[in-house]
């Protein structure tokens, strides 16, 4: 087995054996799976998973253009990550799958297909909100998608789920800093999609499903960054509420309105 990177593009040499194919259809769509591993449990579990979340992000996004989205697993890879097309998966991610805990990074992942993949923001350019526009955001569909599927509750409970994390493991340790900070750690994750919950209430389910879906239907396939972000958000959002978001960005802690 062996692997590369061509033009920001990774290249897998692999013998045709090496992997289980896996192939699943929605409207149109052909997702590929390929596992270096055949447990048909995970195997059924990241099927299901990310069929889930992809039926999802095309009603509430907007389609999805490719006709392919192939999910391969990474032997050795650390972590899972979504690329135009396609998806990386760890080995432990896979190991991990069976466990309802351990699976969240199956949609994580497929959603950045619409948010990261589908229009690009720019990670890289030190803006203090990119990690927000982009991973909290996906967090937060991830649990919209759930909310879809499963009920107000669902959401409820994964919103709370989130600040007991916080205040149990990561309150007044070195990981408690504000967003804005632009770290690639647990805030992004768990308190971002609470602030990006309290932006949906002030807006409203109807102008914040409009927000999300003209967002990538304006800039599919361009590079994005926050002031261009922004200009679209408070279109649909009131100024006070952006500004309030940016208030609770630069601000550690979970906004007190939450709780």
């Amino acid at each position: 087995f062996g692997a590369k990177v061509n033009a920001g593009m990774p290249l897998f040499i692999a013998p045709v054996d090496y992997y289980t194919g896996v192939s699943a259809r929605w409207k149109g769509t052909e997702l590929n799976y390929f596992f270096h591993a055949s447990d048909t449990v995970v195997a059924n579990t990241v099927v299901r998973e990310s069929l889930r979340a992809f039926r999802f992000g095309n009603k509430f996004v907007g389609n999805y253009h490719p006709s392919t989205i192939t999910y391969i697993e990474f032997p050795e890879f650390d972590f899972c990550q979504s690329m135009p097309g396609f998806i990386l998966m760890g080995t432990d991610y896979l190991t991990n799958v069976k466990r309802p805990d351990k699976r969240d990074w199956v949609g994580h992942e497929t959603l950045h297909q619409w948010i990261g993949n589908g229009y690009f923001t720019s990670l890289y350019t030190h803006s203090p909100y990119s990690r927000f526009t982009e991973e909290s955001l996906t967090e937060y569909l991830r649990m919209v998608g759930l909310q879809k599927s499963f009920g107000k509750d669902t959401l409820r409970a994964m919103l709370r789920e989130n600040g007991r994390i916080y205040t149990t493991r990561i309150k007044d340790t070195a990981e408690d800093v504000p967003i804005a900070l632009d770290r690639p750690n647990w805030v992004t994750y768990t308190v971002g999609p609470i602030i990006w919950h309290l932006v949906r209430q002030s807006m409203g389910d109807r102008k914040w499903q409009r927000f999300i879906r003209t967002l990538y239907a304006r800039y599919y396939g361009k590079v994005i960054d926050y002031a261009v972000f922004r200009r679209q958000l408070v279109k649909f959002a009131s100024e006070e509420t952006v500004r309030q978001m940016e208030r609770h960005l630069n601000t550690k802690g979970i906004p007190p309105e939450f709780t």
